[in-house]
């Protein structure tokens, strides 16, 4: 992991990028409940392959100039089975994002008249439930990264960004919480995170969509 991110630009507010991946893995831990070896390492490794792809096909002695850029996230989930076995990469898979401008170009090719960056955030909230389908753990990590982001913007100065970071994050935290808050739910987690992201979805997001009458808690809209 430490190899992987070595060389990535560091966060926004600064910070080495090695720290995020580190905050993931605690948290998934410690508010969601992951507990497992491979749940871990997947929490770890949650942006090695969407991010440094590359990077993990040469930590394997290999050359990713002589593999096709489409096959280097196969490649790269390859060296993770390898490495940490094949339920870590199947996690990992599912909390890698697909190419969000391949999908909106395609579907602009298709005839959406919309916006590009609202067919992406479509994307973006249909891979997100998409992994609560797929695997309970590897959503519990997706929660925990979703909240390293999703759950700061109040840090970030008005603006475009954060107009930007509301619109593609609002309707995910919104359906969040409704989702977690439901009684039927079978995905639980700790109060901390269910309390904090309804304040930050009350205070930062709730205004930013326009919807100030609709509440994510009410499970019945």
């Amino acid at each position: 992991m430490f190899k992987a991110h070595a060389s990535q630009e560091p966060r926004p507010n600064g910070e080495a990028y090695i720290n995020h991946p580190l905050r993931v893995a605690l948290r998934s831990i410690t508010e969601f409940g992951v507990i497992t070896c491979d749940g871990i390492c997947a929490a770890l490794l949650h942006d090695s392959v969407e991010d440094q792809a590359s990077t993990l096909i040469r930590i394997e002695g290999d050359n990713p100039t002589t593999i096709s850029p489409d096959s280097w996230s196969s490649a790269a989930l390859g060296v993770i089975g390898e490495r940490f076995g094949a339920s870590c990469a199947r996690m990992v898979a599912l909390l890698t994002n697909p190419d969000f401008d391949v999908y909106a170009e395609g579907a602009k090719e298709a005839g959406d008249t919309r916006e590009v960056v609202d067919i992406k955030n479509e994307a973006y909230f249909r891979h997100f439930f998409e992994i609560s389908e797929a695997d309970e753990e590897a959503f519990k990590i997706k929660l925990a990264d979703f909240s390293e982001n999703a759950l700061s913007i109040q840090n970030l100065e008005a603006g475009s960004k954060k107009d930007k970071l509301c619109k593609k994050y609002g309707p995910v935290l919104k359906e969040v919480i409704r989702l977690l808050s439901a009684p039927e739910t079978p995905i639980h987690v700790s109060e901390t995170f269910l309390n904090r992201a309804i304040t930050i979805y009350d205070s930062c997001y709730k205004e930013a969509l326009s919807d100030r009458a609709s509440d994510p808690r009410d499970t019945q809209s």
